[in-house]
């Protein structure tokens, strides 16, 4: 019915021994509460628990006990426990031979008058609780191995065997005197100590903040429940500074450990700098600090209504409306982050010309284990009997379920469109580990999605689709094992990603200076010659890429496409991301292309992919960054293949094959399929 736990129990006992007499983990818990008795801030207990003050019967030491009331009487502040241990526990002894020197429930305490309960008293009161706690009364009977308790009469052989005692107050009520409240200080190291835990936990749980939905809304509890005590415990607005500063501070300290660019040191230079700090920061901030905030405000609030109130001015009024307000604001864009967070990814279904779902087609997104890590693709097929394509994202980083689909998704009238969320990347960002993130761990991951696909759909091959960074893990990939592959399809294709970089750099400054651009040239300068010792320098570079491609207008079938599926920058807004793995997108792109990126400056397929033993498609576009096209086109022309087949097209960038998606359909149909799918 109650636990209860004396300072004065020394013998030794077992570490979990709750079913005979208190052990060390029961003890070590129950005394939790204490400190804040004795901090005046008991009340935060409520009715619930209670402080008995005792003296040892032998040594004559004073002696505190925790207790949970069965029953509160606010009239006559009378409560009554029951000692869950039996009639040796050593606070009932002690009470036998002295009464208790001081009850502290709520925000009272006074010197009690007590009574031990007669047998008929104690069922009388053993009784009401079950019907008032009946959840309670369950949770404490599978703590303490007392069996099934649904019956009344299993409550009263119960209660038979344990003491029950009341004590009420010994004074009239308006001479109670109240519990002496915390001093600000004692408040504000409370408040603090609370945050830095909290900040601790989620700091060591989630290092990279959250990542899953799950993830997330834990945070926003953690967050709203931390900010709730901080402004009861404070009774002051500054709970709405002191915990999320403390908090923050404390994450941070706690995930030192982790690595890259959206959890390293905050930086604001190039495209990528102010995305990182959103994604790795502010995402944070909006899902565990803003709830805090919320709950630090409401939680003044309450405290301070139990204060007299005293006369406003206008100008305060007004202050106290606005804040209200404000407050009232942040609850709601509270509330719209819960659903934001509630509302599950998903893939749209294939319609035919009508409108209507095609019978017997698949549009399903769908997780893997690929070799020990789990990664998500989108599958999207008029029919499972059609070839497979696989298509392996750019970057490195980039997730293209999402914004693929309006475009490469078309082939899937002909063919089993898979797209693929690789290690780190988008819905798979929950793998991200930068030791195991490497060129070769990609293109045996490549390899084993590859074999699970033919297995999956009993193909002896499959065709692999690969654009920007993606060819070049698909040009590895059917290098070493082409006999599991009928044609290799590369848009925007890398060779030689180091050469590139340094080209594209001279050009943009053989452009600045043309242009007299300085603060390009001096950006450019500043970083030097490639390769880059920062991520953000890359992100820099890469938007300047439009100065460097040339003005051409991209076809409108493609943009109309994007723009009617609505995936937004990066796919994003697709709804096959839930609202933490939209973040997921930009960190994976981030994260993933600080760790791969440098390992590519060694790649040069003009020296070591001079043979494929297969089928090779290349689309390439004239607005194409000359120093990729070029070398593109020099390894093509010398590339010994079955077949190869090069398209060049006069409005079209870098990725070609999207831009032009409807000629990608018909090539694909009309000479691809008939001149290397043998099954």
């Amino acid at each position: 019915m109650t636990t209860t736990a004396g300072t004065d129990v020394h013998r030794a006992r077992r570490l979990l021994g709750l079913r005979r007499q208190p052990g060390r983990l029961a003890l070590l818990f129950m005394r939790m509460p204490r400190p804040l008795y004795h901090r005046g801030l008991g009340w935060l207990l409520g009715h619930t628990f209670l402080l008995i003050t005792h003296r040892g019967r032998k040594t004559g030491k004073r002696r505190e006990t925790v207790a949970m009331a069965l029953s509160y009487e606010p009239e006559t502040r009378a409560v009554v426990v029951c000692s869950a241990w039996g009639p040796n526990a050593e606070w009932v002894r002690n009470l036998r031979e002295q009464p208790a020197l001081q009850i502290q429930i709520g925000r009272e305490r006074y010197v009690p008058e007590q009574n031990f309960l007669s047998e008929d008293e104690a069922v009388a009161v053993g009784l009401d609780f079950r019907r008032r706690h009946p959840r309670r009364l369950r949770l404490l009977a599978a703590i303490l191995g007392w069996g099934d308790l649904s019956s009344e009469q299993a409550v009263m052989d119960l209660v038979r065997s344990r003491p029950f005692v009341s004590f009420r107050p010994s004074a009239p009520p308006e001479a109670i005197a109240h519990a002496q409240p915390a001093r600000p200080w004692q408040r504000f190291a409370v408040v603090t100590a609370l945050a830095v835990l909290t900040g601790l936990g989620v700091g060591l749980a989630m290092p990279r903040g959250p990542v899953t939905s799950a993830q997330a809304f834990l945070l926003l509890g953690v967050g709203l429940l931390t900010g709730l005590a901080s402004g009861l415990i404070l009774r002051s607005r500054w709970a709405m500074v002191l915990a999320p500063i403390a908090q923050i501070v404390a994450f941070e300290l706690a995930r030192l450990s982790a690595s890259g660019p959206t959890v390293d040191a905050i930086s604001l230079d190039g495209a990528f700098g102010p995305i990182a700090f959103v994604v790795g920061r502010g995402f944070y901030a909006l899902v565990g600090v803003l709830p805090m905030v919320v709950g630090a405000a409401y939680g003044a609030a309450v405290a301070r209504r139990r204060e007299p109130k005293r006369e406003r001015r206008l100008r305060s009024r007004i202050g106290l409306y606005l804040r209200r307000g404000a407050t009232a604001f942040a609850a709601l864009v509270v509330c719209g982050l819960v659903y934001l967070l509630a509302k599950p990814a998903s893939v749209p279904p294939i319609r035919d010309a009508n409108g209507r779902v095609v019978p017997g087609s698949i549009a399903s997104l769908e997780q893997v284990r690929i070799n020990g890590s789990d990664q998500w693709i989108e599958i999207r097929a008029w029919s499972p009997d059609k070839p497979v394509l696989l298509s392996i994202p750019g970057g490195p980083g980039q997730s293209d379920l999402a914004l693929s689909r309006p475009t490469l998704g078309t082939l899937a009238k002909d063919f089993v469109v898979v797209s693929w969320d690789q290690r780190g990347i988008g819905k798979s960002y929950g793998s991200f580990d930068p030791k195991k993130l490497t060129t070769e761990q990609a293109v045996a991951d490549t390899i084993a999605m590859t074999d699970y696909l033919r297995e999956r759909f009993d193909e002896r091959k499959i065709y692999v689709f690969g654009e920007s960074g993606g060819s070049i893990i698909g040009v590895l990939a059917v290098k070493e094992h082409p006999e599991l592959y009928h044609a290799w399809i590369g848009s925007g294709q890398m060779v030689d990603p180091h050469e590139t970089d340094l080209r594209i750099y001279h050009d943009l400054l053989a452009y600045a200076a043309a242009h007299r651009d300085e603060s390009v040239a001096k950006r450019l300068r500043g970083y030097g010659p490639p390769p880059y010792a920062s991520v953000y320098a890359y992100g820099y570079v890469m938007s300047q890429y439009d100065k460097l491609a040339g003005a051409y207008t991209e076809p409108k079938a493609y943009t109309d496409a994007l723009a009617k599926a609505g995936v937004g920058p990066f796919g994003v807004l697709g709804s096959e991301y839930a609202l933490p793995e939209k973040m997921n997108v930009l960190r994976g792109l981030i994260d993933v292309f600080a760790v791969m990126y440098p390992q590519w400056q060694t790649i040069d397929f003009r020296r070591t992919a001079e043979r494929l033993q297969v089928p090779v498609y290349i689309f390439t576009g004239k607005h194409e960054l000359t120093a990729r096209r070029d070398l593109a086109l020099a390894w093509f022309r010398q590339l010994d293949a079955p077949i190869k087949q090069l398209y060049d097209y006069e409005d079209a960038g870098h990725a070609t094959a999207f831009e032009h998606f409807r000629d990608l359909h018909r090539i694909m149909v009309k000479t691809v399929l008939p001149a290397t799918y043998a099954n």
